[in-house]
C-alpha cells in the first residue's frame, strides 16, 4: 500500500511500528537487522508529527542529531584507536605505507600507533562537530560545507569496508542528512515546540 499510496500517511506507518518490536520480541536479528535504534526511532517520529500535524522533518533532524553525539560519545573509551587501527589496516583504499605507522612498532609491538589514535580523536572531534555546526544553521555556506565534510566522513568509513559494521548507516546519514539539512533548512527544531510532549 505504500509503495502506491498518493502520499504517506500514519495510517501506512502504524503497522510496522507495532510489528517491528513484536518482531524482536520474537528474535533479536530481525529487530536489529531493522536497525530499531536509527530507522525505527525516525519511523515513530515521522508518524507521530503527521499524525498531530506537527514538523516531522524537524523531529527526524533531532533523530540525525543525537545519532551522531551519541555516535560519538560511543567513541570515548581507550580501545577505539584499537577500532581504527583494524579498519585502516584492512581498508583497501589506505596507503601501505602508511599501514605500519598505525601499531607502535610494527610486528613486534602490535598496539595502536600514533597515527590510529590520532585519526581516532580527529573522528570522534568531526562526528560532534557536525550536529552542532548542521543544527545552528549559521549560513547556507557553512551548512553546505559542514555537508560537504559529513559526506566525506562517512563515505571514507564507508569506503574503507569495516569489519562488523553496517556499510548502509553510512549511505543513509550522508542521504539523510543532505535531505534533512541541505534541502529543509527552514525547518528548525524549534518547531518542535508546538508538538504534543509524546
Amino acid at each position: 500500500r505504500a509503495l502506491i499510496a498518493p502520499e504517506i500517511t500514519p495510517a501506512l506507518l502504524w503497522p510496522s511500528i507495532v510489528l517491528i518490536p513484536l518482531m524482536g520480541i520474537r528474535d533479536k536479528t530481525l529487530f536489529l537487522a531493522a536497525r530499531g535504534e536509527h530507522y525505527y526511532v525516525a519511523l515513530v517520529c515521522i508518524a507521530v508529527a503527521l499524525a498531530t500535524g506537527g514538523p516531522w522533518i524537524s523531529a527526524c533532524k533531532v533523530v540525525w542529531f543525537f545519532i551522531w553525539f551519541w555516535a560519538a560519545t560511543s567513541k570515548l573509551n581507550h580501545h577505539f584507536p584499537s577500532v581504527i587501527q583494524v579498519m585502516m589496516n584492512n581498508g583497501p583504499f589506505f596507503p601501505k605505507w602508511l599501514k605500519k605507522r598505525l601499531f607502535v612498532s610494527y610486528p613486534d609491538d602490535l598496539r595502536a600507533g600514533r597515527v590510529a589514535v590520532w585519526m581516532a580523536r580527529m573522528g570522534t572531534l568531526t562526528e560532534y562537530t557536525i550536529p552542532f555546526v548542521l543544527e545552528a544553521n549559521v549560513s547556507p555556506l557553512v551548512t553546505g560545507l559542514m555537508l560537504f565534510m559529513m559526506a566525506g566522513f562517512h563515505g571514507f568509513i564507508a569506503i574503507n569496508n569495516p569489519s562488523g559494521m553496517p556499510i548502509e548507516w553510512n549511505i543513509l546519514m550522508i542521504c539523510g542528512g543532505i535531505f534533512l539539512f541541505g534541502f529543509h533548512p527552514e525547518a528548525s527544531v524549534l518547531g518542535l515546540l508546538s508538538m504534543p510532549l509524546l
